[in-house]
Parts: structure tokens; C-alpha cells; sequence
């Protein structure tokens, strides 16, 4: 495992978060992992460590989130298994910013979706979205 330098370099004053979307439970280990856990503070490994304990086959299909701050500001990592849905998880999603901070702007990468009018769907909902492919 390492760390991504090619997302790092993406991760600028402006952008708030990402949201991480993947076939497996979160539990299962993936190349981006470690890079992730940075960016929220170690809170994704914590998360997991926790989840071992209490629960070994611990499977979630909802959204999981993760704050830690950058640039001085929220930062967040939403997690979620599977595909969006396009209205409801979006309000999801925009609600979660929406009661953790005071954000104007909504900004994030998108990692691991191949839904087609993703990003334009949440730029509909009000959320600035890019996609973001990490080399696998």
C-alpha cells in the first residue's frame, strides 16, 4: 500500500471531500486506503480497527462518513457501497455538508463510479463534482 500523490496534489482549499464508492464492503483493503485514512486523520483505519472488534463481518451498504479539517475546514470522506442513487443519496450527501458546516460552495472527487450523469446530477443538487481515477 502507499499513498496517492496524484490525489494529494488535487486537494486544494477548495475542495471539500470526497465520495468513495466501491463494490466491496469498506472493509476490504484496496489500493487507496492508506491515502484516504491521511486525509481524514487516520479516522478510516480507527473506524475499521473498531468495527473489527466489534463486529468481524461487518458489512455496510449505506454511506459511512469521515470529518477531519484541511485548510482550515471540514473535510470530509463519504463512503458508500454500490451505485447512487441519484436523488436520494444526493440530498444525503448535501445534507451531510449541510449539518457539519457552514460551507457556501459544496466541492468534491468522486472515486470508483462508472454511473453515467453522475457528476452532472450532483451539480444539479447543488454539489461541484469531479471525477477522480487513481492508478489501480
Amino acid at each position: 500500500m502507499s499513498i496517492d500523490s496524484k490525489l494529494l496534489s488535487l486537494i486544494d482549499s477548495s475542495v471539500n471531500g470526497i465520495l468513495w464508492l466501491t463494490k466491496d464492503s469498506i472493509a476490504e483493503q484496496t489500493h487507496i486506503h492508506e491515502t484516504l485514512d491521511y486525509l481524514v486523520d487516520g479516522r478510516l483505519y480507527q473506524f475499521l480497527n473498531q468495527m473489527n472488534i466489534k463486529e468481524p463481518n461487518f458489512e455496510n451498504n449505506d454511506f459511512s462518513f469521515f470529518i477531519s479539517k484541511s485548510f482550515d475546514k471540514p473535510f470530509f470522506l463519504i463512503h458508500k457501497r454500490g451505485s447512487i442513487d441519484l436523488k436520494k443519496d444526493i440530498r444525503t450527501i448535501k445534507s451531510i455538508f449541510e449539518s457539519n458546516t457552514d460551507l457556501k460552495e459544496i466541492s468534491l472527487f468522486i472515486i470508483g463510479s462508472d454511473q453515467p450523469n453522475l457528476i452532472s446530477s450532483f451539480e444539479k443538487g447543488g454539489i461541484k463534482a469531479q471525477s477522480y481515477s487513481s492508478n489501480e
